[in-house]
Formats: structure tokens, C-alpha cells, sequence
């Protein structure tokens, strides 16, 4: 469905070293009845890659290169406009995308009227669709967003998504902020949205919520994917290669945060996990390459487990 080729994007630093890359040569597909997590920490590149397959990037300060294509057709132009109005929803990260000055039903009935419904009788019925979706009371409408949880304000901004069913669902951060209770309301409907038909793509920090519901998980550090591995059912674990998300994994707390420490190692090396690495590299001084599987895996790493 979704397909990424050789993306790269950097930002314009204006001055004579060239623009500072963000984004790495990435290349994945996304398959449709696919929910895809993406994980890395803080500065790894998620976000920017939500705001490139948005087109949102101001060309001024951004410089992409590279290819996305939805349904194999790319996303340029108006063609991009046309899906990102019918057919691709995104859910922003920050509570606060909601315009403080107007009333929740105020702002998705103008969500649907951008997503192309016109009559009143078409608008009503997109929201009650939308609400229903996200289990929220109808009541939720007559609210500004100040009187809106955390948790209800990011069901509002997956109503706004559910107003015309979308063919994919980009959510940022979807869980951020929420405890595990609500988190796992949120996850539940977006997983039950994919399980009738949709798919998604998730961007995280919260990896126990991904490993819980995603089909598939990627990882990005430094701007490089450095691993993309699925599963085919939710009862599976996934089958991780690379040193730096068997240490995320590790980490959680219902792994008793089992951190391996190693020395800080300031040797060069081209590779983004090296300084970290607990694992012994058989090649430090050459850049990894990804090593792609026939099960639409792959991972960046000359130590990977096969």
C-alpha cells in the first residue's frame, strides 16, 4: 500500500557544510491490513518521517529526496492532496493541534467539510460514525478543548480521522502522556480499525504497546532504520536481529530494566550503534548495510543474529 524508496531529508543549515541529514536512505513497504509500529528515541527521525509522507515539510528548510508512492502511484501534487484528503488520516501528536477557541464539534464538522462532505444531513452522520468509534458521548461535541483529558483529546483527533474511513491511519505519539489503561483503549481501536480492513502506521516511544499490537515493528536511530521485522500473528514474538532493539527490549520495566552497560567507547565508526554496543562487531570501521530477508525483514548490522 505504502512504499518508501531511498528517502532522505535533511535540513539547510545555510551555511557552507551542506544541509545536516535527518533521514537516511530509508526504504519499507507497508502493507494494507498492516499495523506498523516505529520506535528510537528523541531526534531519530519519526516524526520528520510522519511530516514527509504528510508533504508538510516546508521546502525551504527541508531538503527530500527519494520516493513515496501510496497504492504504487507517487505521492506528488495534487495527487498527494487528493489521498491525504480522502484516503490517509494522521492523527498529530500534541494535544494542543486543537484550535483552543473553538468547540469540538465546531472543528471536526469543519474536519469533514475539508474531507469533502458538504450536506448536513452527510456531516451529521460522519460524526456520529466517528464518535461511536472512539466511544465518545455526543456530548463531547459541546466542549472546548481545555475541558478535554489527554485521553479525550486524542479519541476527538481519531474521530476526525474516522469521519470518512481512511485506507491508512498515520498516528504520532498516539499513547504519549496516557496511562496504561488508557493507552490500551486507544491501541484497541486503532488495532480493531485495522482488523476490519485498515491499516496504520504508528509512531511511539511506548515500545511495550507496540510489541503488544503492532504486526510489525521498525527502528530508527541516528536517521537510519536499522531494523524492520514482522510477525503473523499477535501471539508471536517478533524475531529481533539487531543489538540496539534486543537492548530496548531489555529495558522495559517488565524486564526488570536489564541494562548492559558497557565502557564508552569514543573509537570511529561509521556505524550509529557502535559507541553503545555491547555486542562484538566483526567489521567496526566499515558502515553497515541492510541485509534484507525474504520474510520483508531487514536489519543494519554486520553482528545481527540470522
Amino acid at each position: 500500500m505504502l512504499r518508501i524508496e531511498n528517502l532522505h531529508v535533511a535540513i539547510r543549515n545555510g551555511g557552507s557544510v551542506g544541509p545536516a541529514p535527518i533521514i537516511k536512505e530509508l526504504n519499507f513497504t507497508l502493507d494494507r491490513g498492516e499495523l506498523l509500529g516505529t520506535i528510537g528515541a528523541s531526534g531519530s527521525g519519526k516524526s520528520t518521517l510522519a511530516r514527509a509522507l504528510l508533504g508538510v515539510l516546508p521546502s525551504p528548510v527541508y531538503t527530500i529526496n527519494g520516493m513515496i508512492s501510496f497504492q504504487g502511484i507517487p505521492l506528488t501534487g495534487k495527487h498527494r492532496a487528493s489521498v491525504l484528503k480522502n484516503r490517509i488520516a494522521y492523527m498529530p501528536q500534541l494535544p494542543n493541534a486543537l484550535n483552543p477557541l473553538f468547540k469540538v464539534g465546531s472543528q471536526l464538522r469543519r474536519m469533514a467539510v475539508r474531507k469533502g462532505l458538504q450536506s448536513q444531513e452527510e456531516i451529521d452522520r460522519a460524526l456520529d460514525s466517528g464518535l461511536q468509534a472512539v466511544r465518545l458521548h455526543y456530548d463531547v461535541l459541546n466542549l472546548y478543548p481545555y475541558q478535554l483529558s489527554t485521553g479525550m483529546a486524542r479519541r476527538v483527533f481519531l474521530a476526525g480521522a474516522f469521519l470518512r474511513t481512511p485506507e491508512l491511519i498515520i498516528a504520532d505519539e498516539p499513547t504519549a502522556g496516557l496511562d496504561e489503561e488508557l493507552s490500551e483503549e486507544i491501541m484497541t481501536i486503532i488495532r480493531n480499525y485495522v482488523d476490519n480492513g485498515g491499516t496504520a502506521l504508528i509512531i511511539s516511544h511506548d515500545l511495550k504497546s507496540l510489541l503488544r499490537w503492532s504486526d510489525g515493528l521498525s527502528v530508527l536511530l541516528d536517521g537510519n532504520m536499522i531494523e524492520l521485522t514482522r510477525r503473523t500473528s499477535l501471539s508471536e514474538n517478533f524475531s529481533v536481529r539487531h543489538p540496539y532493539t534486543n537492548a530496548l527490549i531489555d529495558a522495559l520495566p517488565s524486564n526488570g530494566f536489564n541494562v548492559k552497560a558497557k565502557k564508552m567507547d569514543m573509537s570511529s565508526s561509521p556505524c550509529p550503534f557502535f559507541n553503545k554496543c555491547t555486542t562484538k562487531c566483526p567489521q567496526p570501521f566499515e558502515l553497515p548495510r541492510a541485509k534484507f530477508f525474504v520474510t520483508n525483514e531487514m536489519v543494519m548490522c554486520h553482528a545481527a543474529v540470522q
